[in-house]
């Protein structure tokens, strides 16, 4: 999974060069030497975090129905002996992965609050971001186990170690340096964090490969963010985002149905969320802290950044969890490699996992906890990485955009020469795109990420 930026934050001027001419769709554009025939590749990846079976999405989100206070909900003690933890269940920083390390550290607090400082058994089920954290704060005092389905630790933190370099195929930056503790485990894992300059970005029409004037740019942004600004002030907490930029999109005299508008919300709106505005709830644009110190992509890759946290601590892998039985005196956990008998269970399955019900609790969640699972969605975002022979985008560019393409095509790609040194794209895919796009073969998924790019 990629991690988002803060929503409505991320403006600036594209990189441009110096004749302007006109393009349809209120586009102004300049002429530019944009390659047609591509370097060739030297290896690609493709990601499918919806049909992941032990993710099930890359990511919470607020979908209509759903209020900031479900998280909480889940993060509340559950007849005193089973917590919830993960992304999904942080108020302050949902979707990202501080939330899920500050919710693991969290319900850790919690079992020490609940067994009153005493030695006990505890099991933490998944060896993510979450379980992790809480696992580190709670192994000196209490014996704990980690039950992991997968054959490595991370969970939707996932580098990539087969490429010339650290790729992230899921979370992938260190979002609001200002208060995060990944800025802490990136100092003792040795990484540098290597600042994202979203302003050197360049954007692209798709219909004539001329670069789009920054101004235009601008300008889409400025509209996108007038629309929702006023279509919230005329909204209730029922509405949709759809809604709400339909509304202020009237009331501010926008429009965002153009190819540059329509670009600015898949950026904005399916990549950020991993799902389109109909599918969010107005409040997802104002739940969350503030996010403050901009972003970076760690240069060793974000997994690396979780290893301080794993070592010493007892793993089980490829221990896949059938059932929870919280109901008898103790916790038996079952897996794929046995039980598991604990005082206290944390939980820190994604929601999309949750949701299907491929674990079993036993008895049922408390209503209040399974309505809240429920009414919260789960946001997709899916990546293609593609390293070249040489780098034939702009330079300078962290990031280009392909505006007036397919919708549902790859319409944004972070380059990663910076952080790597190599002529390495990733390319992001959001929301009902992404869903459609996971029923491609890779070959195909690469074959639409050249043609957006030629």
């Amino acid at each position: 999974m990629l991690t988002r930026r803060a929503f409505m934050g991320v403006a600036g001027s594209a990189i441009a060069g110096v004749a302007f001419a006109g393009c349809a769709g209120g586009m102004t554009a300049t002429r530019s030497s944009r390659v047609r025939a591509l370097p060739a590749l030297r290896n690609t990846r493709t990601t499918r975090w919806a049909g992941d079976e032990f993710a099930r999405g890359a990511y919470s989100a607020l979908a209509p129905g759903a209020r900031p206070d479900d998280r909480a909900r889940l993060a509340m003690p559950i007849g005193g002996r089973l917590l919830l933890a993960g992304e999904a269940t942080s108020s302050d920083y949902p979707a990202l992965v501080q939330g899920a390390l500050l919710s693991g550290q969290r319900a850790a607090e919690a079992v020490r609050q609940l067994s009153g400082g005493g030695s006990a058994r505890v099991v933490i089920i998944g060896a993510g971001s979450a379980g992790l954290a809480a696992a580190r704060r709670l192994r000196s005092a209490f014996d704990v186990t980690i039950l992991e389905a997968r054959d490595r630790i991370g969970g939707r933190v996932w580098t990539a170690d087969d490429m010339v370099a650290p790729v992230d195929l899921g979370a992938a930056w260190v979002t609001g340096r200002g208060d995060n503790p990944l800025v802490a485990l990136a100092r003792r894992s040795g990484a540098r964090l290597v600042p994202m300059r979203w302003d050197t970005r360049v954007v692209v029409d798709a219909r004539s490969g001329a670069r789009v004037a920054p101004a235009s740019v601008d300008r889409a942004e400025d509209d996108f963010q007038r629309a929702v600004t006023a279509g919230l002030d005329q909204s209730s907490p029922g509405w949709s985002l759809q809604r709400v930029i339909e509304r202020g999109e009237r009331t501010a005299g926008v429009d965002l149905q153009e190819p540059l508008g329509r670009w600015v919300i898949d950026r904005e709106v399916d990549q950020e969320f991993g799902r389109a505005a109909n599918a969010l709830s107005s409040q997802a644009v104002g739940e969350g802290a503030d996010l403050v110190g901009g972003e970076a992509l760690p240069s060793t890759g974000m997994a690396a950044l979780l290893t301080p946290l794993a070592t010493g601590l007892t793993i089980r892998r490829g221990h896949v969890v059938r059932e929870v039985d919280w109901g008898s005196r103790d916790i038996m956990v079952r897996t794929s490699g046995g039980d598991f008998r604990a005082d206290y269970a944390i939980c820190t399955l994604p929601l999309g996992v949750l949701k299907s019900d491929a674990v079993r609790f036993t008895p049922r969640l408390p209503g209040s906890v399974r309505r809240s699972i429920e009414r919260l969605g789960v946001g997709t975002l899916d990546k293609v990485v593609l390293h070249f022979d040489d780098v034939f985008w702009p330079e300078g560019a962290a990031e280009l955009g392909i505006a007036g393409g397919s919708p549902d095509g790859w319409q944004c790609f972070v380059s990663l020469l910076e952080v790597t040194g190599e002529p390495i794209l990733v390319g992001l895919r959001g929301g009902a795109a992404a869903l459609r796009g996971e029923q491609q073969s890779d070959e195909d998924a690469v074959a639409d990420a050249l043609r957006a790019l030629a």
